[in-house]
């Protein structure tokens, strides 16, 4: 278990002000601990970065970023992928290959848990056709692109190998 992850190449301090804008256009209360990593880390990448899925490695590239301009900015990433996430859903994370880690909001409103979601399975209506709409269940095939990783931040962070 680690309890000390060092940052790299994070972005400006940000206020709580952005947090509570983002926490407003998204309606959720985020996590006390990942808000105080946020604050300070936002575009940061941890070391150590290793984390499994599944037993399965895989590596924490950086945390997303509140910077307007950046091209990891929070709020555009997710406007970005919303549409193939199931509600309540958010990422706040990203690894190298495009997946995104994720706060899971739909068990409960005040501890999401943490999951891994890849985009590749995280399909929509769109991508098939009507016939192969009838043959599959659209929301397994999406639930497919969700693996669990942790039952809160601070534990995401603990595991961090």
């Amino acid at each position: 278990m680690n309890n000390c992850v060092k940052w790299s190449y994070a972005d400006e301090k940000i206020s709580m002000k952005e947090i509570m804008e983002l926490e407003s256009v998204w309606e959720v209360k985020l996590p006390k601990a990942y808000v105080e990593c946020a604050i300070c880390n936002h575009g940061g990448s941890p070391e150590p970065e290793e984390f499994l899925v599944k037993g399965r490695k895989r590596v924490f590239g950086c945390l997303l970023s509140y910077c307007k301009n950046s091209l990891d900015n929070i709020l555009e990433v997710y406007n970005g992928i919303k549409e193939r996430l199931p509600h309540n859903i958010f990422p706040f994370g990203c690894d190298p290959a495009g997946n995104y880690i994720c706060f899971d909001y739909r068990k409960s409103q005040d501890n999401p848990c943490i999951i891994f979601w890849e985009h590749e399975l995280g399909a929509i209506e769109s991508d098939y056709t009507q016939e192969k709409l009838k043959r599959i269940d659209l929301k397994e095939v999406q639930e497919n692109a969700i693996k669990p990783i942790s039952c809160s931040f601070k534990e995401f962070l603990e595991s961090l190998l």
